[in-house]
C-alpha cells in the first residue's frame, strides 16, 4: 500500500496564557499593556511577491513585510519592540533587517541584517517573519524568535527558526560553536521537529526535538543545549520510542511545535493518516 505524504502546512497557530494575537503583531493586548505608546507595525503579505510599503516613521524609508513582537528586550520591565521588515525596491524586498524600538526616550538599535534564503537552508520565496518572544536563556528580557526562511519540499515547508536578543542597544543573534543558530520546526505525517525551553537542574535549557514514524511505532530524540549568556552549548542527548499512535495525539505532536513559555508554535492541528 503506498504511503500517503500528509504534508503540514506553514500556517503557524500562536497561542498565548491570556491572548490570541495575530502573527506578525504578537504583543499583549489590553489597556496595561503600554501597547499605546508603542507603534503597532504588523502588515499581512503572501511570500515570494512585493511587499506592501510601510510608512510608519519609526521604520527607515522603503520598508515592507513588516511583523513584530511586543516584549520587555532589555530586561528594564518596560515593554519594547522588535521588528523584522524588508528594503524595497520597486516593491521588492532586496535585503531583510531587523532592530529593537526601546521604550523610553525614542531609543532603538542599530538596524541588524538578517540572512535569508539559501544562506540558511530555506527559499529564497519565503519571506523572514517574527514568530514570538519568550524568557528563554533564565536572564532579564526577552529572547525573539524569527522564521528566517523554510525548507520547501513536497508541496510544504518547514519553517527555519533563530534566536534573536537585545544587548547593550545592539540586535544580537544566538550563536552555537561560534556560527548563527538556527533549528527547523514542523514537518510531514512521517517525521517532525520542534524546540523547547527547559529547566534542567535549576538551569535554563533549550530542546531541539526529533520525531519519526517506524514500522513498529514512533521514534523520537532530544539534543539538549544549555545557555551561556546568548550561546548555546551542546549538552546531552536522549532518545526513546512511542506506539504507532496518531500525529495529532500530544505525546507526538509537542515534537513538531515550538514551546517557550506561554509561546506555543504549531501546525499540528488534525489527525494525519500513519504510513
Amino acid at each position: 500500500m503506498a504511503r500517503r505524504m500528509a504534508v503540514l502546512g506553514l500556517t503557524i497557530l500562536l497561542t498565548a496564557a491570556c491572548s490570541s494575537p495575530k502573527r506578525g503583531d504578537t504583543g499583549p493586548r489590553g489597556p496595561s499593556s503600554g501597547r499605546s505608546a508603542l507603534p503597532a507595525l504588523s502588515q499581512r503579505f503572501a511570500d515570494g511577491g512585493r511587499c506592501p510599503l510601510d510608512t510608519a516613521p519609526v521604520l527607515p524609508s522603503s520598508s515592507g513585510c513588516v511583523t513584530s513582537v511586543t516584549a520587555d528586550l532589555d530586561g528594564n520591565g518596560r515593554l519594547d519592540r522588535f521588528v523584522v521588515f524588508g528594503h524595497l525596491v520597486n516593491g521588492d524586498p532586496v535585503s531583510w533587517w531587523a532592530e529593537g524600538l526601546l521604550a523610553g526616550a525614542s531609543r532603538r538599535t542599530p538596524p541588524f541584517k538578517l540572512p535569508v534564503g539559501l544562506a540558511v537552508g530555506g527559499s529564497a520565496t519565503v519571506y523572514p517573519r517574527v514568530a514570538g518572544a519568550a524568557e528563554a536563556n533564565g536572564e532579564r528580557g526577552a529572547e525573539v524568535f524569527v522564521q528566517l526562511s523554510a525548507d520547501l519540499y513536497h508541496s510544504g515547508a518547514r519553517p527555519i527558526e533563530a534566536i534573536f536578543d537585545v544587548r547593550g542597544g545592539q540586535v544580537v543573534p544566538v550563536r552555537a560553536g561560534g556560527n548563527l543558530f538556527t533549528f527547523p520546526t514542523d514537518g510531514i505525517s512521517q517525521f517532525g521537529d520542534g524546540a523547547r525551553c527547559e529547566t534542567v537542574a535549576g538551569q535554563a535549557a533549550f530542546a531541539l526535538a526529533h520525531v519519526e514514524i517506524l514500522p513498529n511505532g514512533w521514534e523520537w530524540s532530544i539534543r539538549l543545549y544549555r545557555w551561556k549568556g546568548l550561546a548555546l552549548v551542546p549538552d546531552g542527548a536522549r532518545s526513546g520510542r512511542l506506539p504507532a499512535i496518531s500525529i495529532s495525539d500530544p505525546r507526538v505532536s509537542r515534537f513538531y511545535q515550538l514551546i517557550c513559555g506561554d509561546l506555543r508554535l504549531s501546525t499540528v492541528t488534525a489527525s494525519y493518516p500513519l504510513p
